[in-house]
């Protein structure tokens, strides 16, 4: 009877201390918030008025991103956000990977630059 308690007790003993060392841990507490999404409001380049003329001179004409063109279109907001939400806009302009876009005569700095602007501040259509 003695050692049916005594192991009884150890039983016990030792499911406490196995118990007390497990901890419930949400894996969300381990990593930051997302950052609040881009305000469109505070945006320094718009895309009427900045974007939309480098495209259109430079990437939107025919036999290259224009309508109808072979290539991928970018005549619309909608077709360049397309590219802009899945990195093609920022590898092929930016980046220029897997080559330098447009091709032939390429964009300036303050091109780039605004381009890259535009796409840090969410690319807003404003």
């Amino acid at each position: 009877m003695r050692s049916s308690l005594l192991a009884a007790c150890l039983l016990a003993f030792c499911a406490a201390c196995l118990f007390q060392q497990c901890e419930y841990e949400n894996i969300e507490d381990n990593y930051p918030p997302p950052p609040p999404p881009s305000s469109c409001d505070s945006a320094t380049i718009s895309y009427m008025a900045d974007i939309e003329p480098i495209i259109v001179q430079s990437c939107a004409i025919n036999g290259c991103h224009g309508s109808g063109g072979p290539q991928a279109e970018l005549s619309t907001y909608e077709q360049v956000k397309f590219y802009v939400d899945n990195g093609l806009f920022k590898s092929w302009v930016i980046d220029q990977v897997p080559y330098a876009m447009p091709i032939g005569t390429p964009l300036t700095t303050e091109e780039l630059q605004k381009i890259g602007t535009w796409l840090e501040e969410g690319a807003c259509e404003n």
